[in-house]
């Protein structure tokens, strides 16, 4: 659940939106859309193909987003919690008695803790626990796909009649009018998300050519003019959703060593599911 800020505009580039059809997940998220920090996203959905109108596509079930950027959720969580930022956990080597001694890459003490618990994409989990994760272990399996996302804003104004598009056989596959999202008080800006084949194939390419490509699809799905953006920029997420044929079922969690490991790689990529995962895991450490 990322946003990028670039005043005057704002990106929300990961996450585009959450659902929430599990009841645990929506008792959570009442208070939340209660103080503002979680509201609907409404409006017109359509099929885009170029050189064609727009189509109508259903949304059956309300989606939401963070306000005023998808990350607000994230750091409304941590409110109150010591959160460190920009370091990488070297892997784990031997518990002391007194507990996990973590070093960052760079071999700096991070502290001793009575445990560690990881919530990253599943290769990096691996890397973090590999001596310490059995050999079958199913989050060693666990694949996923890429995602290159394009943000582009304008000085020009745009009034799309849609809030977001999805594409079909087209190296970008969704496109979203961030404007139209609810507490985004900006000028006109879209985030395109290239399609997982594109993206899985495009993920080495030298990213001015991934860009003007993307760049080329936009403007032919929606007939902007994209050479007038004033400002552009490309994501490229590595592990941007997890191939559901080799998602785990379960966290992982042992008790004795003191170790867990739990994130969309043990359910799907979905906010609601992640977050499902979490849960399950408190639960077994709580327990």
């Amino acid at each position: 659940m990322s946003a990028r800020r670039q005043p005057p505009w704002a990106f929300d580039h990961g996450t585009q939106f959450f659902t929430a059809r599990n009841r645990a997940f929506r008792e959570f998220l009442a208070p939340l859309q209660a103080a503002g920090i979680v509201r609907e996203w409404e409006g017109p959905v359509v099929y885009l193909e170029p050189g064609e109108r727009p189509r109508k596509r259903l949304w059956f079930e309300p989606h939401y987003v963070a306000c005023p950027g998808m990350n607000t959720l994230c750091k409304h969580m941590g409110e109150g919690l010591e959160i460190h930022t920009g370091i990488e956990v070297a892997p784990l080597t031997q518990r002391s008695p007194a507990g996990w001694q973590l070093m960052d890459t760079s071999g700096g003490d991070l502290g001793l803790f009575d445990a560690v618990v990881c919530t990253a994409p599943s290769p990096q989990a691996v890397r973090l626990l590999d001596e310490h994760l059995p050999a079958d272990a199913q989050l060693r399996t666990v694949r996923y796909r890429a995602c290159v996302a394009l943000m582009a804003g304008f000085d020009t104004p745009w009034q799309p009649t849609w809030i977001a598009g999805k594409a079909r056989d087209n190296p970008v596959e969704w496109i979203a009018a961030q404007s139209t999202r609810p507490g985004r008080n900006m000028p006109a800006a879209l985030v395109a998300h290239a399609s997982a084949d594109w993206s899985d194939a495009s993920l080495e390419r030298p990213p001015a050519e991934v860009q003007q490509e993307m760049l080329a699809a936009v403007a032919a799905l929606t007939g902007l003019q994209m050479d007038r953006a004033t400002h552009l920029a490309l994501h490229r997420w590595r592990y941007a959703l997890v191939d559901a044929d080799t998602a785990a079922e379960e966290p992982w969690v042992d008790l004795n060593a003191g170790l867990a490991a739990a994130g969309d790689w043990c359910s799907a990529s979905r906010v609601e599911d992640a977050w499902l995962s979490g849960q399950r895991l408190a639960e077994s450490l709580l327990a």
